[in-house]
């Protein structure tokens, strides 16, 4: 009978675990956070991504073109912009003279005045 009990106890999910699949991005497998609007807050990666993609169109380059630019490998520039791949500072910092603008526009969201 104890034995059921401790078998019947560890089965049974718990009302926090219920709550995770809701709680987590699933492309990321990150918790969300959210602004005071309820809306999801964007991860650094998208950020990074998006302004990637944003001046690399602007400059007419292609992922092989700016990771030439850049020093990186093509399928980098590519994981990175997909958000799959984690990129360390002194990468991004190549990605920023390549595309000849500051590294912290890099991770500044578009809406802000310091972004464009």
């Amino acid at each position: 009978e104890t034995l059921m009990k401790s078998l019947t106890y560890r089965t049974t999910p718990t009302p926090v675990l219920d709550l995770l699949p809701s709680l987590i991005a699933p492309k990321t497998n990150r918790p969300l956070i959210t602004q005071t609007s309820g809306k999801p807050e964007p991860s650094a990666r998208e950020i990074l991504a998006a302004n990637m993609i944003r001046l690399r169109g602007k400059l007419g380059w292609s992922q092989e073109m700016l990771a030439f630019e850049a020093g990186l490998h093509r399928t980098f520039i590519a994981h990175v912009e997909r958000q799959v791949r984690n990129i360390s500072l002194d990468n991004v910092e190549r990605i920023a003279r390549a595309l000849r603008v500051p590294t912290f526009k890099l991770l500044a969201e578009a809406g802000d005045d310091f972004a464009g």
